[in-house]
């Protein structure tokens, strides 16, 4: 009996954190795609040539402000530029926390 509650429990966790892990990796990527479409609309195909950089950026926070940054910036050049530079930050931080980097898996 114990057991079996052990196991479900442990079940219930698991299921879970793969649930959450899945609904942020999704979020992570609408807000990616919704990046993509602003740039595209505004520098047209150009704008490809961030979509490697940008898909490595895995922060929420990072990618709503990118999102408010493409909305205004000037130009594709000065974009990419941020970009770089928020995926650097990103970076730091992960080695900071002592977590692997996306590039690292």
């Amino acid at each position: 009996q114990q057991g079996l509650q052990q196991g479900l429990q442990q079940g219930l966790q698991q299921g879970l954190q793969q649930g959450l892990q899945q609904g942020l990796q999704q979020g992570l990527h609408a807000l990616q795609s919704t990046v993509m479409r602003v740039l595209r609309r505004r520098f047209g195909e150009d704008a490809e040539r961030v979509r490697e950089l940008l898909a490595q950026v895995n922060s929420v926070s990072i990618l709503e402000q990118l999102h408010e940054l493409a909305l205004d910036v000037p130009s594709l050049e000065a974009f990419e530029a941020q970009l770089q530079a928020a995926r650097e930050a990103q970076e730091q931080v992960f080695e900071s926390e002592g977590a692997p980097s996306q590039d690292d898996s």
